[in-house]
């Protein structure tokens, strides 16, 4: 009888102890995954770094692409930045002829002028960024770019 009474006690405290690991580890996971996001949205809690890239925004340039069919895309621009952060995010590229704006999805081959007067064109973070002057203008909204006046 006091065998088995020691059996069920140690039973008890093995399944007690799993438990216990099982949750500790979970919430370990969890912290760890949010501080994962965090340094990939905000290294260090800092501030997302901006990537502008100076070049010779005057010059215009050739840029190749890729759709998913295989098919060669080429866009003449003084700059150009393609989205990211999200599947499919390659598709969507911005670039710059002089101060006008340009969106080409080069999965669908829409081409559109979405603003004019911008002064620049980069990625903060995984945004698409457009600095509009004082004379921009947005002339189309679309949902992969964000505007500073």
């Amino acid at each position: 009888m006091k065998k088995k009474r020691i059996f069920l006690i140690l039973l008890i405290l093995i399944l007690v102890a799993v438990i216990g690991l099982f949750l500790y580890n979970r919430l370990n996971d969890d912290k760890t995954y949010v501080k994962h996001i965090n340094e990939v949205n905000s290294p260090e809690g800092k501030d997302i770094e901006v990537n502008k890239e100076k070049s010779d925004d005057t010059e215009m340039k050739e840029y190749d692409f890729e759709n998913q069919d295989g098919e060669k895309v080429k866009i003449e621009a003084n700059k150009e930045v393609t989205a990211t952060g999200f599947s499919g995010a390659n598709n969507h590229v911005f670039y710059l002829q002089g101060n006008d704006l340009y969106y080409k999805n080069i999965s669908t081959g829409v081409n559109e002028l979405i603003a004019t007067g911008v002064t620049d064109l980069y990625l903060n973070g995984a945004d698409v960024t457009a600095e509009l002057g004082k004379d921009g203008k947005i002339l189309k909204e679309n949902n992969y770019i964000t505007y500073n006046k």
